[in-house]
């Protein structure tokens, strides 16, 4: 999603009515649809027998999907788009999609919230539901960073995955190497299905869970870990409690360790990345001062912590990793 200039009143239209193709997402979400299309029920007469809805509506609704590319139609007969075959029943689980009605709510008071500077947190279950819906994704993009820091094999590596969600980030090290031992830190209530993700896997031997607020006092470890991944955490949080965060990160690592922060990082003007701009608009809503970083912002930080070797790696699907280490001799003490 990249920034566009507006050529014509068409590109404006195409912006107020951006609307339209989320209430249709939702729509399809609500009605089943990827799962009825998986299974083969392929034309709007089945489906709409199976639900119990319109037939009319649901060849409306499954037109308006091949227009936005997300089913083809052969012969009146309707499948899914290889991708979305792949993803979209797991995505339409997923609380940022699958919620629409309370997210359309939510950012139909922006207006109100930039007045009233307030904002309206998710509730735990939210992140246990994201949790469960984004193992295999984040288990895809662990592999992804597995392959980035190209570990030795069999030296019996420490990672500890802060902020963890589903678990997969750091499991996908744990899969890769049977000598890697992995420590998960989130809630409990989260943990629950990072514990669930790990038996099913066949890694939990190999696994430690702490149920922890990431922001308190109580560290993380000293001199303890070969890599720290915080995934899609520091978009949460606001400067202050992201030096304070790596700060207890450094600790943590050994000499010579790494942390890798796989996360929205926005263009440094903040212009051509659409998407990770318009992120840091949902982070106004939901948090009280998380917001989308630029690789600028993020590695000032970490320099003045006392990292070095600080790297952006691009990893696809709007994420990169930005990659530091702890200086392999000296004090992990932070710079004040």
């Amino acid at each position: 999603m990249q920034n566009q200039q507006i050529a014509s009143v068409e590109d404006i239209l195409d912006i107020s009515t951006g609307y339209w193709q989320s209430a249709i997402m939702t729509a399809a979400f609500e009605l089943h649809l990827a799962d009825h299309l998986a299974a083969g029920r392929a034309s709007p007469a089945v489906i709409a027998g199976t639900e119990g809805a319109d037939e009319r509506g649901i060849r409306v609704l499954l037109d308006s999907l091949c227009a936005l590319g997300f089913v083809n139609r052969s012969n009146g007969s309707y499948e899914l788009a290889p991708l979305v075959k792949k993803v979209m029943p797991v995505l339409g689980k997923a609380p940022m999609l699958s919620q629409h009605r309370g997210n359309w709510q939510l950012w139909g008071g922006l207006a109100d919230a930039i007045r009233r500077r307030t904002q309206a947190p998710p509730p735990d279950e939210y992140w246990s539901g994201f949790a469960e819906s984004t193992r295999e994704f984040s288990l895809h993009k662990g592999t992804a960073v597995v392959d980035l820091l190209k570990l030795p094999k069999n030296a019996q590596a420490r990672v500890l995955d802060v902020g963890c969600g589903a678990g997969g980030m750091g499991f996908a090290f744990a899969v890769s190497d049977p000598t890697i031992r992995v420590t998960c830190i989130d809630t409990e209530r989260v943990l629950k299905t990072t514990r669930g993700f790990a038996k099913s896997l066949g890694i939990a031997d190999r696994v430690d869970f702490r149920a922890m607020d990431v922001l308190g006092d109580s560290p993380f470890g000293q001199d303890e870990f070969d890599v720290v991944i915080g995934s899609n955490l520091i978009h949460l949080f606001d400067d202050t409690d992201n030096r304070k965060l790596l700060k207890k990160v450094l600790s943590a690592l050994v000499p010579g360790g790494r942390v890798v922060l796989c996360d929205i990082i926005p263009d440094e003007e903040r212009r051509k990345e659409t998407y990770a701009v318009l992120f840091a608009v949902e982070m106004y809503l939901r948090t009280p001062g998380g917001s989308t970083y630029t690789f600028g912002e993020v590695s000032s930080w970490l320099r003045e912590i006392g990292y070095e070797k600080i790297e952006l790696h691009p990893m696809g699907d709007y994420i990169s990793s930005i990659v530091a280490s702890r200086p392999a001799s000296g004090s992990a003490k932070a710079r004040n």
